[in-house]
């Protein structure tokens, strides 16, 4: 990671293309961050934070998957604006901020614990959870590199506070997790094709000013005319990752079980928004009052919005206490820097009077950096961190649309078809760590392991010709559009490693 922090001069560059000609940045603050990015927190005068991010620097290694991470979130977070605003719009004449009605927590944590709802459980709108896009640049500016500008919404990270929740608490927060992940897989690939966010919404065009945040982006569609084009290709990608840094694993063996069981995923027609990230602990931004345990949460706070059409997406009018900051421009390395944690949300003061004493809602999303069209299955908390509440939220019917799609994981090959994707997902856990290594990182790798011949040994009892699983012709076909591996899986393949 470069050790100097941006200058103040770019800064503010960036700040007055953003629309922001009169502000003063009054700090600067690096975040050690899990993510790709270089992140940094711009603290303003008003009050007002913005959170910045870099292009990775030159000596990070990507896998294939990782390529333009500045570009693969700002892209999704444009897309999704134009569209729920474009759609609430035309359907109601109202702004995004009314595509559902209030968040009614009383009947959502009622529901959660198993006790009887006295109302509909509504709420969590997509476009509330959004980090705001306040600018974005594809090529070198001001800082000679892709930047994005966001503001988080209110809260604190699920990840530092879950130590303090109550198990009701927690048990309410995955039930709402589970409603924002079927709303959130009712969002389809406006070309109907399958793959990573980039490749099919296409390339965006910088726009830097909020007054643009509903305006599409340019770019020629791509992507794969099958999902089981798709994922052989996020699969092989992967592969060729472990291959080049000479990975040991069983390459021929997980070939095999791809190709053989990748008919599974004709069962998929529809290209469904799967973030890889978004509903992952460190992502998620939650406000409330005091845990149960005691300790200071956050609660309401007067709020600040960016745009008169983004009045939705908030930042809090409070600062956090005891911060360490450097002063803007002052050009100390990051080490002389208080590291906030990376798990840091759009700001919130301490709970102040709230009734529901217990009560917790999600507030926002923050990492949308890794997004796919796809299978919902797709996601992690189904395939792998599977949890009933979570599961029990998606499948609300009170929030469901009627007969719109078959209950998750109860369609004849869902249970293939997530073995194939814990599969994907250990591997990435594996090849990351030798692409940047970190602390703890031989144990994840060890734990990633078990996993990946666990789920092998599984799929090794998967019959390919199970009549109940697919029909005849399906079984032997290959799919549309699906190219042959790179290398052709022997039936003496080798054993599951140790």
């Amino acid at each position: 990671m470069d050790q100097l922090l941006p200058s103040e001069e770019a800064l503010l560059a960036v700040l007055r293309a953003a629309g922001y000609p009169d502000v003063t940045l009054e700090a600067v603050e690096h975040v050690a961050s899990p993510r790709l990015e270089r992140v940094y927190h711009l603290y303003l005068s008003g009050k007002e934070e913005m959170v910045l991010f870099m292009a990775p620097s030159s000596n990070v290694m990507l896998m294939r998957a990782e390529q333009l991470p500045i570009m693969s979130e700002a892209v999704v977070l444009r897309w999704l604006t134009s569209m729920l605003w474009q759609d609430t719009t035309s359907k109601t004449g109202k702004g995004a901020a009314e595509i559902w009605t209030p968040y009614d927590k009383a009947a959502c944590t009622s529901r959660a614990t198993g006790g009887r709802p006295t109302s509909p459980c509504r709420g969590l709108a997509i476009n509330r959870l959004l980090p705001s896009i306040v600018s974005y640049s594809p090529t070198a500016g001001p800082l000679e590199t892709p930047y994005k500008l966001l503001q988080y919404s209110p809260g604190h990270s699920l990840a530092t506070l879950q130590p303090s929740l109550a198990p009701e608490q927690l048990r309410s927060i995955a039930y709402q997790s589970g409603q924002i992940a079927h709303r959130i897989s009712r969002l389809t690939s406006p070309s109907g094709r399958f793959g990573g966010a980039l490749s099919v919404l296409g390339m965006p065009t910088p726009h830097e000013s909020p007054a643009n945040a509903a305006v599409s982006h340019t770019g020629v569609a791509h992507g794969a005319q099958t999902w089981a084009a798709a994922f052989l290709a996020l699969v092989e990608d992967v592969l060729h990752d472990g291959e080049d840094m000479a990975i040991v694993l069983a390459y021929p063996m997980i070939r095999r079980h791809v190709q053989r069981l990748l008919f599974t995923l004709n069962q998929v027609t529809t290209a469904r928004l799967v973030p890889i990230n978004a509903l992952q602990d460190t992502s998620i931004c939650i406000l409330g009052s005091e845990p149960a345990t005691g300790r200071a949460d956050p609660g309401e706070a007067s709020t600040r919005g960016i745009s008169a059409s983004r009045e939705e997406i908030l930042v809090a009018d409070s600062r956090p206490t005891g911060a360490a900051l450097a002063p803007a421009g002052s050009g100390l390395a990051s080490d002389d820097v208080k590291q906030a944690g990376s798990d840091k949300c759009g700001t919130a003061g301490k709970a102040g009077g709230d009734k529901h004493a217990n009560e917790i809602t999600i507030s926002g999303l923050k990492d949308w950096s890794q997004c796919i069209f796809g299978d919902i299955l797709f996601s992690k908390p189904f395939c792998e961190d599977t949890n009933e509440d979570f599961l029990r939220g998606y499948e609300d019917e009170e929030d469901r649309d009627e007969g719109a799609d078959t209950p998750v994981g109860r369609d004849k090959t869902a249970h293939v078809r997530m073995l194939l994707y814990r599969c994907y997902h250990a591997l990435v856990a594996i090849v990351q760590e030798f692409y940047r290594p970190q602390p703890g990182g031989s144990q994840r790798e060890i734990t990633a392991r078990k996993r990946l011949y666990s789920t092998l040994a599984q799929l090794e009892k998967v019959e390919d010709d199970d009549d109940d699983e697919a029909s005849p012709k399906a079984r032997h076909r290959r799919p549309s559009g699906v190219v042959s591996p790179a290398k052709k899986a022997k039936a003496d393949d080798e054993h599951l490693e140790a």
